[in-house]
């Protein structure tokens, strides 16, 4: 079975995964309120139809992401990019809380929100391969199991998601959601985000990973060697 370091590594990976996951999908559960908040229209459809188009741009940035991150990774090492990502992800979850809404400041209202939801995409895109990465290269002896662990510590994030969603529903009038209570969620995504930033800052590298630098056998531009 795991030993204490590796289930500390797991569990350490899974949370942030997990919080990954709760970030990128919460836009989608407070796309109503959204939708009022950054693009007003006389036709509420239409409305609600561009901030799911929003929520559909972090899919596009996520190859980006993979890449870059990939890229880092094989570089420097997994332990660095896979603090960055989280680090990303809880930054700019936090600022989509506290964005000024269409009415405040105009136009730059959904602009700045397609560029914060571009950069969750993007951290996202280098997280769940990372994490992956890290531990099937941590421990070869038992893949299945903390690869499944992983999976489901990332999946539990759509669960929290819904959770917050439901507490936040039943707690909140519509009015008091609409104006500041679909801000709380992303407020809780971040603060937690930053908080599995610093843990993970701890978290030690991957035996195979510092075998292939004692060696010299990481590649120099790794990027190079997979789009050849």
């Amino acid at each position: 079975m795991l030993n204490k370091s590796e289930v500390r590594l797991v569990g350490i990976t899974a949370l942030g995964g997990l919080l990954e996951y709760y970030d990128f999908i919460i836009f989608a559960l407070m796309a109503g309120y959204l939708a009022n908040n950054f693009f007003p229209s006389t036709d509420p459809h239409t409305s609600l139809l561009t901030t799911f188009a929003t929520f559909s741009v972090g899919y596009l940035s996520r190859p980006l992401g993979g890449l870059l991150f990939g890229h880092l990774g094989d570089r420097y090492g997994r332990k660095c990019t896979f603090a960055v990502t989280v680090l990303i992800m809880a930054l700019s979850t936090t600022l989509i809380g506290c964005l000024p809404s269409h009415a405040e400041i105009g136009i730059w209202a959904p602009i700045l929100l397609i560029f914060l939801r571009l950069l969750q995409g993007f951290s996202i895109g280098g997280e769940i391969p990372g994490a992956i990465t890290l531990l099937s290269e941590s421990n070869q002896k038992h893949l299945g199991l903390i690869i499944s662990l992983l999976l489901f510590g990332i999946l539990s994030g759509l669960l929290l998601g819904h959770l917050v969603h439901s507490l936040l529903a039943y707690w909140l009038d519509e009015q008091s959601m609409q104006n500041w209570g679909w801000r709380l969620p992303f407020w809780l995504g971040g603060s937690l985000g930053i908080f599995s930033y610093f843990i993970r800052k701890h978290i030690h590298e991957s035996k195979l990973f510092l075998e292939m630098d004692n060696k010299k056998l990481r590649q120099q531009i790794p990027v190079v060697t997979l789009i050849k």
